[in-house]
């Protein structure tokens, strides 16, 4: 690793993903200020404030202690009540403020607002171009007492503001991360490193709920919203895409192979009654194409570049032709 009075980012990538040296136990208080744009149209509430650049947002705010052992984590409220426990084999996860946890599998995918510091992002994550690549040199600075890293991560095309991420120069933990555009952070502002924390933490042995079928309700959701689009006139879209041959292994003498097929297109349409008004569809697709056929606008965002012929098929799919 580079000197103490530099790194560069290849190396703090690494040391944010894989860290230097043995894990050590983590506990201590995790603050989440999330702020998110808020449309009129659809919140039951007025915003909290308005952002330049940004229009008006919602914004929540929260303050938990944490307390993490490898792949073993507990959270709870500051006055000691439990919010979620991720232990060997079960997730116990207090819903909506419930008084009994609801037992999941361990391996079920769920996600927290602390995630960014709390755990320690894959190698995969510093692929692409969301907020991976930074503005300069990343800067030695202090963070809760700690020698810490500081560098700025430029946001892709779509998003307005960078991040500036503050990284533990001994772990390589990230400590904060700020979007200071928006005014989001998600930071520790109390942490101790290679405590003893007991294998009790991580367990519970009172009474459980049992998960309800999300899978069968998300998918009777999902058939009503496709019955809803056909009465609209819009059946299920198609569209010709040439997917990226990527090889990976192969043999110059036989010709054998293996490569994957990789397909890509993710994107969002929406349309109105056709007016003069302005239309802000909040979407920020780094794509974008708008259009008017009398009865109705329609804009079509993609996060890949589609070719005019691509979008004419589509449209025409759309009921909406040249």
């Amino acid at each position: 690793m580079a000197d103490a009075r530099s790194i560069s980012w290849p190396e703090l990538v690494v040391l944010m993903s894989l860290g230097d040296g043995p894990e050590l136990a983590i506990s201590g208080v995790v603050h989440v200020r999330d702020v998110q744009t808020h449309d009129a149209g659809v919140a039951d509430t007025p915003p909290d404030a308005e952002l330049p650049g940004v229009g008006p947002v919602r914004i929540a705010e929260d303050w938990h202690r944490v307390a993490k052992r490898g792949e073993l984590v507990r959270r709870e409220r500051l006055d000691g009540s439990p919010l979620a426990i991720f232990g060997h084999r079960t997730k116990w996860i207090w819903l909506e403020g419930a008084e009994l946890p609801t037992a999941f599998p361990r391996g079920a995918a769920w996600g927290w607002s602390d995630q960014v510091v709390v755990e320690r992002p894959p190698l995969r994550r510093w692929e692409g171009d969301d907020f991976t690549h930074p503005t300069g040199p990343a800067e030695a600075t202090e963070c809760l007492g700690r020698l810490a890293w500081s560098v700025e991560l430029a946001p892709p095309a779509h998003k307005p503001f960078p991040l500036t991420l503050l990284v533990d120069a001994q772990t390589g933990i990230v400590l904060q991360q700020r979007n200071d555009g928006f005014g989001s952070v998600v930071e520790w502002t109390e942490i101790s490193f290679g405590a003893e924390l007991p294998d009790e933490l991580f367990d519970w042995t009172g009474e459980v709920l049992t998960p309800q079928d999300r899978k069968a309700e998300h998918e009777r959701q999902l058939q009503q919203r496709r019955e809803w689009l056909r009465g609209q006139g819009v059946g299920a879209l198609s569209v010709y895409i040439e997917p990226e041959v990527v090889l990976h292994q192969w043999d110059d003498v036989t010709g054998a192979f293996e490569a994957t097929l990789q397909c890509f297109l993710s994107g969002a349409v929406l349309r109105r009654p056709a007016g003069a008004e302005p239309w802000d569809t909040r979407n920020d697709w780094p794509y974008e194409t708008r259009w008017s056929d009398g009865a109705w606008d329609w804009y079509l965002g993609t996060r890949q570049d589609l070719s005019a012929g691509q979008i004419t098929d589509l449209r025409r799919q759309l009921g909406s032709p040249e």
